[in-house]
This record gives structure tokens, C-alpha cells and sequence, in this order.
């Protein structure tokens, strides 16, 4: 009888200790559900820094290209100006 009573709550005991290893599962697959959508959300943030980093690095080419565009025309502007002012003074000396 006493054999019996002890098998019964060995039994009990199992019991409880497979429930508790249960609920540590059940936490265990909460936390890698947790972390696995953290990690997509780490990656979708990654992927559109690096999307915003190529648009600033292309907006930044367009723009040393559109300034080195700007100093020829500037340089151009300056070269035509010396020279009408050249040729302007050149005809009022000559008349």
C-alpha cells in the first residue's frame, strides 16, 4: 500500500514537472517568435537605410555634376565678358 501511494505521487509529480516543461516550451517558442520578427524588423530597417544612403549617394553625384556644370557656364560666362569688354574697348580706342 505505502509502495503504491509513493508510485502515485511519483506519478503526480511527473505530472506536474512535464506541465512546467510544457509552459517552459510554450515560453522558449513566445521568445523565438519575439526575436525572429525583431530580427526581420532589424533587416527591413537595414534595407531601407541602405535604399536611403543610395538616394542621398545619387542626389549627391547629380549635384557635383549640375555645380561642375554651373562653373563651366560661370567660367564661360566671365571669359565671354572680358572678352566683349576687350573688343568694346578696343572699338572705342580704334574710332
Amino acid at each position: 500500500m505505502i509502495l503504491l501511494d509513493g508510485c502515485k505521487e511519483e506519478i503526480k509529480l511527473l505530472e506536474t514537472k512535464v506541465v512546467k516543461l510544457e509552459d517552459l516550451v510554450k515560453v522558449k517558442d513566445a521568445v523565438i517568435t519575439l526575436q525572429t520578427e525583431k530580427d526581420n524588423n532589424s533587416q527591413k530597417t537595414i534595407s531601407l537605410l541602405e535604399k536611403q544612403v543610395q538616394e542621398y549617394d545619387d542626389l549627391s553625384n547629380d549635384l557635383r555634376k549640375e555645380l561642375k556644370g554651373q562653373k563651366v557656364k560661370s567660367f564661360l560666362w566671365k571669359v565671354g565678358t572680358v572678352v566683349g569688354m576687350l573688343t568694346t574697348s578696343y572699338l572705342l580706342i580704334t574710332n
